[in-house]
């Protein structure tokens, strides 16, 4: 049996609570001990096949969830730009295609390690939301390889990012893109992100997570201290 508590994170990089749960299972690694494996899944396709609904698609709850990401990376001081896409959902505005990113970062989790995917991940989110880069969704979508190389240089060559992005561009990967979504609805009961799968080390038994506000729960289930950031701007 494993002396850590294994966490597989499924996550899409147009969402902000994937953003703040993955900054929390990264700052908590070493203290919960955790083995942790991301996942990059289709929200959009989560949606569908589990039969939700999108935040946007409710007035008020798009306008809420803009008001608590603020509060959220406020309480836990994740770096957020007021540029950051999720705060347009006060003014209904609808949100950028992540589908193309997010087959990229699939694509990457096959071809290469999961110290690259998680590094590429990283950047990605911290772009998006850190510096509210919300044109890297259509520079990906126009497969920019210049644009794309430039956010991920450190760990991938142009030549692997245009590769990659070729691959995520054919039909057979867009086909098992939607598959893959359709699986964790089907046999992790997801139905959105931050969606997490759980092995507790002591006794080897899992439970699913969905959010980035259930860590003081989880904490409690592992056994483990729970602290909110002594940087806390609120």
């Amino acid at each position: 049996m494993s002396s850590k508590n294994s966490v597989t994170i499924l996550y899409d990089p147009i969402s902000p609570w994937s953003y703040i749960a993955l900054a929390l299972l990264k700052r908590n690694e070493t203290a919960w001990k955790l083995d942790l494996k991301l996942q990059p899944a289709a929200l959009g396709y989560i949606f569908q096949a589990a039969g939700n609904r999108a935040p946007l698609v409710v007035r008020n709850k798009g306008k809420m969830m803009a008001q608590e990401f603020r509060l959220f990376t406020d309480l836990y001081n994740i770096p957020v730009s007021d540029k950051a896409w999720t705060f347009s959902m006060e003014a209904q505005q609808k949100p950028p295609n992540s589908l193309p990113l997010t087959r990229f970062l699939m694509v990457v989790q096959q071809e290469e390690s999961a110290s690259v995917l998680e590094d590429v991940s990283l950047k990605v989110f911290h772009a998006v939301f850190a510096e509210g880069d919300t044109d890297l969704f259509a520079a990906t979508a126009n497969n920019d390889v210049d644009r794309l190389h430039s956010l991920v240089s450190s760990s991938l060559s142009k030549d692997k990012v245009k590769k990659y992005l070729d691959k995520s561009n054919t039909k057979e990967f867009k086909e098992y893109t939607k598959n893959e979504a359709k699986k964790y609805v089907e046999e992790w009961n997801a139905y959105g992100v931050p969606y997490m799968q759980i092995k507790r080390a002591r006794d080897g038994k899992v439970m699913h997570f969905m959010g980035s506000d259930r860590f003081e729960v989880i904490a409690a289930w592992l056994g483990v201290p729970y602290k909110v950031s002594s940087q806390s701007k609120l």
